[in-house]
């Protein structure tokens, strides 16, 4: 399956958690170069970082294939995800970075973003769109659950927390 049951990270992996729009691309660019010290390439970056919770299967590599740790210079692989806490399971040998992200830009970046690829002028007004990115409702959870989440682990020796300006 596309997100296997029994996944449990290892010290292998670097799971990047994030809520959407909050800046998980440039931090996989630049766990991807450390993973590899500074030569890693790609055609597409999700050919090399899994993200088990993508918007439909073969958009990323599967979470199950060894290409991505084979292919790094560190043997470290990165995955992406915008699951809540709860939903990622927490391994003491895997290190985890944890990005958030200034709620006002969050909405900001995903109105934008999601205007240009499907929504055009069916786009709602921003009041509406604000209150939908904050409210329990959102397809990603309430921004305010999802960043408890990970701020409660911020001080686990393996855990990066993180705002998306640093």
């Amino acid at each position: 399956g596309h997100r296997p049951a029994d996944y449990r990270p290892t010290a292998h992996d670097v799971p990047l958690c994030s809520y959407g729009k909050s800046g998980p691309t440039s931090a996989m660019q630049l766990a991807l170069q450390i993973a590899g010290r500074g030569g890693a390439e790609f055609a597409h970056v999700h050919r090399v970082v899994a993200w088990p919770d993508s918007p439909g299967p073969g958009y990323a590599v599967p979470l199950d294939s060894p290409a991505p740790r084979e292919e790094s210079a560190t043997g470290l692989r990165v995955i992406k995800t915008h699951l809540p806490r709860k939903h990622v399971p927490y391994m003491p040998e895997a290190k985890y970075v944890c990005i958030v992200r200034d709620p006002k830009d969050m909405v900001v970046s995903g109105y934008h973003f999601f205007k240009s690829v499907g929504l055009g002028p069916l786009m709602p007004p921003v009041s509406i769109w604000l209150d939908y990115m904050l409210s329990e409702d959102s397809f990603l959870g309430a921004w305010t659950e999802h960043t408890r989440g990970y701020w409660e682990d911020r001080h686990l020796p393996n855990v990066l927390f993180m705002t998306f300006e640093e």
